[in-house]
Formats: C-alpha cells, sequence, structure tokens
C-alpha cells in the first residue's frame, strides 16, 4: 500500500515539473520577437552610427580637397598663389604657381663666390625673388627674410641666363639652407606649369612632372563630380568661357583675379534607409562644396606681368592710388611701352615710354603724354633707372597731365567710369604694373 503511494507521488510530481508543447512554443515565439526587436534596434543604431562617421568622413574629405586647391599642401602652392594662367575651362585649369627653389647652403664668410643659381629663372617682368635663410636662434629654427639682388654682367645684359643669378644684399649666417620664391619663366622650363582637372572621377593634379590624385594620393573610396571653375574679375563681374572654344579668350585671361571652384564628392553606401542626403537611385552619399579663391597676384595693390596685348580693368582717374610700372626687363636702345587707358565713353589717355642703356645703365630715357590717343600733349626727358618705379600719377611737378584728379589742381586729363588698359607695345621682355584703388 506504501510502495503504491509513493509511486503515485512520485507520477504526479513529473507531471506537475514539466513544460507543454505549447509553452515550449510560445517561449520561443516570444524569445524570437524579443532577440528581433534587439536586432532591429541594433541594426538603425548600427546603420545611423555608420551614416553619420561617413558624413564626417565624406565632408572633412570634401574640405581637405578643396583646402589643397585652394592653398596646396606641405610641399606645394595652390590655386590661390597662381602668377600666370596659360588655359582655362569650365572643368580644368592650368597656371603657373610661385616657384621655391630651396636647393641651396648659404656660402661662408671668406668664400669668393657669394651668387646662387637659380635652377629655374625668373620670367622677366617679374619682381625680385623672395630670399630666405633658415635661421637658429635660442634652440628654435626659423625662416628669415634677406634682401637679394639680380647679377648681370656687362657682356650679358640682355641675356636671360644672366638673371639666373641672385646674391644676398646683407650678410647671413653661413652653411645654412636657402630658398628662393619668385615667378619662374614657364617658356623656357615647363615643369613650372600646374594644372587640376577631373579624371575618371578623381581630381588630378599635374606638376614638376608629377601626377597627384587629391587630397592625399590614395584611393579612399570617394569619388567626385561636376568639378567646375568659374572666373571673375576685380569687380567681381564674371569671365565668361568661349561657347566655340570651352576657353576663356587669351585676351580675357589676364583680368581673371577671382576663382570659384565647386564639386561634388560622392562616397557610394550600402546602407538602404530612406534619408535625404542619399541618393534615391544609387544609395550614394553625396556632399557638395565650393570655394572663392582670390589670386594673390592679381589682387588690389599687388603687381601684375604685363606683355604685349595685355588688357584689364583699372580704377577711373577719381578712383585710383597706386599706378606705377615697374621691373622692365630685357630690352635694347630705342625699345618703346606704349600703355593705352580708355574709358567706356571712348576718351583715350596714352603713355609712350623710351627705353635705353648708357653707361650700362637700363633706363626710361624720356616719355611722351597723348589726351587723347595721338595728340600729344606732354613730353619730358626723365634718365629713370629701371631700378626705380615709373610712377604714372606723378610724373611732373604740376600734376596737369598724369593720370589721377588731384586736389586744389585743375587736371587737364580725367578718365572716367570703367577704364580699361591695354599694352599696345611692349619690346621689352616684360613690366609689372602696380596698382590699387
Amino acid at each position: 500500500m506504501k510502495i503504491n503511494n509513493f509511486f503515485n507521488k512520485l507520477t504526479i510530481t513529473k507531471k506537475q515539473a514539466g513544460f507543454t508543447l505549447i509553452e515550449i512554443l510560445l517561449t520561443m515565439v516570444l524569445v524570437g520577437f524579443i532577440v528581433g526587436l534587439l536586432m532591429s534596434l541594433f541594426s538603425v543604431a548600427f546603420d545611423t552610427y555608420t551614416f553619420v562617421s561617413n558624413d564626417l568622413f565624406l565632408q572633412r574629405y570634401l574640405d581637405h580637397v578643396l583646402a589643397v586647391l585652394f592653398d596646396g599642401d606641405y610641399k606645394n602652392n595652390g590655386i590661390r598663389d597662381s602668377l600666370e594662367i596659360l588655359s582655362a575651362s569650365s572643368h580644368s585649369i592650368v597656371f603657373v604657381p610661385l616657384w621655391i627653389d630651396d636647393t641651396h647652403i648659404t656660402h661662408g664668410i671668406n668664400d669668393i663666390d657669394q651668387t646662387y643659381t637659380l635652377n629655374r629663372p625668373p620670367k622677366p617682368g617679374a619682381g625680385l625673388p623672395i630670399g630666405e635663410v633658415l635661421v637658429s636662434r635660442g634652440g628654435k629654427s626659423t625662416w628669415e627674410i634677406f634682401p637679394v639682388a639680380l647679377i648681370r654682367s656687362d657682356e650679358t645684359i640682355n641675356s636671360k641666363e644672366s638673371e639666373q643669378k641672385v646674391m644676398f644684399q646683407k650678410e647671413v649666417p653661413p652653411k645654412a639652407k636657402a630658398r628662393f620664391t619668385y615667378h619662374p619663366d614657364v617658356s623656357l622650363f615647363q615643369d613650372v606649369v600646374m594644372s587640376f582637372k577631373l579624371e575618371q572621377g578623381k581630381i588630378v593634379r599635374r606638376y614638376k612632372n608629377d601626377t597627384f590624385i587629391l587630397p592625399n594620393n590614395r584611393e579612399d573610396g570617394v569619388i567626385f563630380s561636376d568639378f567646375r571653375f568659374q572666373y571673375f574679375d576685380n569687380t567681381n563681374t564674371e569671365v565668361k568661357v568661349s561657347e566655340e572654344t570651352g576657353l576663356v579668350p587669351y585676351d580675357q585671361i589676364q583680368i581673371v583675379n577671382g576663382i570659384k571652384v565647386s564639386c561634388t564628392a560622392i562616397l557610394p553606401s550600402k546602407i538602404k534607409k530612406s534619408t535625404s542626403a542619399f541618393d534615391a537611385q544609387d544609395n550614394s552619399l553625396k556632399k557638395e562644396g565650393s570655394i572663392f579663391i582670390n589670386l594673390r597676384n592679381n589682387i588690389p595693390g599687388g603687381g601684375l606681368i604685363i606683355r604685349q596685348g595685355t588688357k584689364l580693368w583699372v580704377p577711373s582717374s577719381e578712383e585710383i592710388r597706386t599706378l606705377s610700372i615697374a621691373n622692365i626687363t630685357n630690352f635694347k636702345n630705342g625699345d618703346m611701352i606704349k600703355l593705352r587707358f580708355t574709358n567706356d565713353t571712348g576718351r583715350t589717355w596714352q603713355v609712350n615710354m623710351n627705353l635705353a642703356i648708357e653707361k650700362n645703365i637700363e633706363m626710361i630715357k624720356e616719355f611722351t603724354v597723348e589726351y587723347p590717343a595721338g595728340s600729344t600733349i606732354f613730353k619730358k626727358v626723365v634718365n629713370l633707372p629701371i631700378d626705380v618705379s615709373f610712377d604714372l600719377l606723378a610724373f611732373d611737378s604740376t600734376g596737369f597731365y598724369d593720370y589721377d584728379i588731384d586736389d586744389y589742381i585743375s587736371d587737364v586729363v580725367n578718365l572716367e567710369g570703367k577704364v580699361q588698359l591695354e599694352v599696345i607695345r611692349m619690346d621689352a621682355a616684360g613690366a609689372t604694373i602696380y596698382m590699387r584703388p
């Protein structure tokens, strides 16, 4: 009897301790639902994290590319340091940036030869190179500027080769690194030319016989589209690209003083979430960016190399504050420079400079003023050495015939409105015009 009661109790206990099939199925459904919910939440969080990371990466990548276009990298200059635009289209630009010759070590104090031969000759008409020496002071080394002069021999005063040598005009520390920054002559060396162009989704820079993919010359999975250039003169008027050639016309390139660069950076993505930043068709993350660049060589107060045929807008007689000619290079006796200024009503003012070399001194021998062009109203012998700039706002004591409007003087010359300068004759290899409103 007792044995039977024991087995009966044991059977009942086993039945009470188990789970039914329905209970197990319900439990599995509930666990699956919870796991699915957690996975869904994790997927949304992961997608959000990936999107934010990619968005931040692409923005920084685009900013880096625009910065390299604008200011260059640690080795090379950017578009801002363009000195001479050779070709300009809506999708590419070719120009000459500042050249840095850093291949020199300063001579010892007792060395006979104190000259330095530049590895690329300066462009005729350009300003003097900027000479710098790496000076150590207090355990720190910094680049310090020292004045330099071009060296020309009597026999080669008109030779381009004579201008490849420079000399410091002050004593510099011996056996120190030295570098020279200047406008190189592109007619003699093509490796001084820099270009930017979109090729197969990459922005490519070519310079010094090297090809570089912006911004770091490696494959990062980012591609670019809509890479465009717009060009502006010093009045912020857009300089249009010719519909026939696809290029800015030659006579308009030289008045370009600002450039807007825009592009779209694209990062292919596997995220399928509906987000406004993603393209609905290819699910790619896209960022648009642009930057406006004022060219250093053409900003107000800066110098611009001029040659025959150069045309550019200048301030009117009432607005001008600086207007001078300097750095006239490589000419012979009897050569001339003729500058004609024309306003929007057709009124003209022209200056003709006669150049000469006497006793190995290069100079502006004399000049004449025509107002209007073809009618001489003033002539003067000045014997002005080319080391001194020729001021077009103060070339005679009366102030009657120069370009600007002077206070308390009844000026003869007055060009109002929009004025264009044209170099109608340039026998010298080059010269620089400086102007400031």
